[in-house]
């Protein structure tokens, strides 16, 4: 397998689990349902929300890739990713805990997409895939295109069965309680700690 094709996979993967985590499909679920929106139309929102999600990700990175890149040398590399991770993370528990209280709500349209988007962020555990790909000499594509199969595919998945749970009240709720506590951002701390592993195992350059 050359490099290309692990990045390609290893971004895929971690794309996938940290999409698992209940901020990235939670909230617009919970949006599409109170807008009576179908099953389609629901797909349709989560598909864009989720690039939103990764663009503004690339966007951040490229914004600022000059100051980082000459900044973060590679015996600085795992600091970074380590802090940026963590730091997110803790920012997206804290924010998701006030989900009951976003969506209690009345709202406009353009503003339940900004309070969406508001628990989505961008999607930090891209950066390092991306920096590390870059000092490879491989460009942007691999990692963008990989990371963002990954958390597509499971996002409109998860989302997609979340809003089958709508229409049945109780368990719903019970589903609300569980995803709201904080073992549910597991899956976002796992695909940043191997996102992490995965990205220090590469060459440096």
């Amino acid at each position: 397998m050359n490099l290309s094709h692990w990045i390609f996979g290893a971004a895929f993967l971690v794309g996938a689990i940290q999409a698992l985590a209940p901020d990235h499909w939670l909230p617009g679920v919970l949006w599409a349902w109170r807008r009576r929106m179908g099953f389609r139309a629901t797909c349709l929102a989560t598909l864009l929300l989720l690039c939103v999600h990764l663009v503004s990700a690339a966007a951040v990175y490229w914004a600022l890739g000059g100051l980082l890149e000459a900044w973060i040398r590679p015996e600085r590399f795992f600091l970074f990713a380590a802090s940026l991770s963590l730091g997110f993370m803790l920012l997206r528990m804290l924010r998701f805990s006030q989900l009951h209280h976003a969506f209690d709500s009345g709202f406009s349209r353009i503003e339940g997409i900004w309070v969406v988007l508001s628990f989505l962020g961008p999607a930090e555990t891209l950066i390092p895939f991306l920096m590390k790909s870059n000092q490879l000499g491989l460009g942007y594509l691999t990692p963008l295109a990989g990371f963002g199969a990954g958390t597509v595919l499971v996002g409109v998945t998860a989302s997609c069965l979340g809003l089958a749970l709508c229409d049945r009240p109780s368990v719903l709720a019970r589903a609300l309680d569980t995803l709201q506590r904080p073992v549910a951002m597991v899956p976002l701390a796992a695909g940043a700690a191997l996102g992490l592993l995965l990205v220090m195992s590469l060459p440096i350059r």
